[in-house]
């Protein structure tokens, strides 16, 4: 790996950079827009790595709404009459996949728009979360209820023997699907109660709490072991490879929306986990040189800390020769038989005079 290209400093910057290439949603005909990543980086906005992490997370799973819904509107123009199949069916079942990928298209944007500003302690994360839900209702509802035109319109042409069946059924889950729509508005009122605001930003201002300080001391960890600039690296050139190798697969197969809009969610998901690499390094950190675990282990042989107290047991233990150097005044083995030499017996007597002195105050 060529460092020279992965290795990013400042993880924030790593991550708006990355950021940029993110998905931001999909139009109503189910393609994805990327953002344009010169201007995005043009105006950047200062997010925790959390925040970026929501953000992202948002995106990815609006890309998956896009590809739902691309596939909702092919199955809505594909032509089964020749198998009998009225085109009711096709058009009722391509509604009902298309809304729910509007529902998870609206669920991640609601999601990025929302947890993307944990660290910004004047946002109510869940009064902004609570807005989407009313419109994921309303497309759920509307997804049910387009499954009952396709199946009231199954006994059209030669399976109308059917109709007894299919005709009150179909009728049953456009009803179902009306009722469930109609919450949406519930929804909506219920927001604008007071408690419920004073809930909402309470718990909002948990979550920042509990997600900074996490954040600070998953970034604090990662300073301390060496471990989170390399790993940051690790994550970016990873999440880099991934969103490359998406924008590879929208550009091969721009002429296909479905395969186009999959390459959205591959690009989506490398830009979620360069994100991940901001928990474990602080913005800050990019401009020190945190030990590797090599100077870790060679700190434990270096000498003896000057904080020990002079007078202490553990004093007279640093004061003492290490091992290597009383290995490397013994002079090498002698033959057998051999008298030790004045320089062995020197050693030993360093060793055994306080020993012998104890014994003769026995006495």
């Amino acid at each position: 790996m060529n460092p020279t290209r992965f290795a990013f400093s400042n993880v924030s910057t790593a991550a708006l950079i990355l950021a940029s290439l993110a998905l931001t949603g999909c139009s109503s005909n189910g393609t994805i827009r990327v953002e344009d990543p010169v201007t995005a980086v043009a105006t950047p906005v200062v997010q925790s790595a959390t925040g970026v992490i929501g953000t992202n997370t948002g995106a990815k799973a609006s890309s998956v709404g896009g590809v739902i819904s691309t596939v909702g509107s092919s199955i809505a123009t594909t032509e089964m009459e020749a198998l009998g199949i009225d085109n009711g069916v096709m058009i009722g079942t391509g509604g009902a996949v298309q809304q729910v990928g509007n529902a998870v298209d609206i669920l991640g944007k609601g999601t990025g728009n929302s947890f993307g500003q944990i660290g910004n302690q004047e946002a109510n994360i869940l009064a902004i979360k609570m807005e989407s839900v009313p419109l994921v209702i309303e497309q759920v509802g509307g997804a049910v209820s387009s499954m009952g035109d396709a199946v009231a319109a199954v006994d059209n042409g030669q399976l109308s023997a059917l109709s007894p069946v299919t005709d009150p059924a179909g009728a049953l889950l456009n009803e179902t699907g009306a009722g469930i729509a109609s919450l949406s508005g519930n929804m909506t009122t219920a927001m604008d109660n007071a408690v419920v605001q004073q809930v909402t930003s309470s718990g909002s201002t948990m979550i920042h709490m509990i997600a900074i300080d996490t954040e600070a001391t998953t970034q604090s960890l990662g300073a301390r072991t060496g471990l989170g600039v390399p790993v940051n690296n690790l994550l970016v050139g990873t999440g880099l490879a991934v969103n490359n190798l998406g924008g590879d697969i929208s550009s091969t197969f721009a002429a296909s929306p479905l395969l186009s809009s999959t390459g959205g969610v591959v690009s989506a998901a490398g830009t979620l986990v360069a994100s991940v690499g901001g928990l474990v390094t602080a913005p800050s950190s990019g401009n020190t040189s945190p030990s590797t675990f090599g100077n870790v282990i060679g700190s434990l042989s270096s000498a003896p800390a000057t904080s020990i107290a002079p007078n202490s047991p553990l004093s007279a233990l640093s004061s003492q020769p290490t091992l290597s150097n009383l290995l490397g005044s013994l002079p090498s083995t002698p033959a057998l038989g051999a008298t030790p030499t004045s320089s062995l017996a020197g050693s030993l007597t360093t060793v055994t005079a306080p020993v012998t002195g104890l014994l003769g105050g026995l006495r």
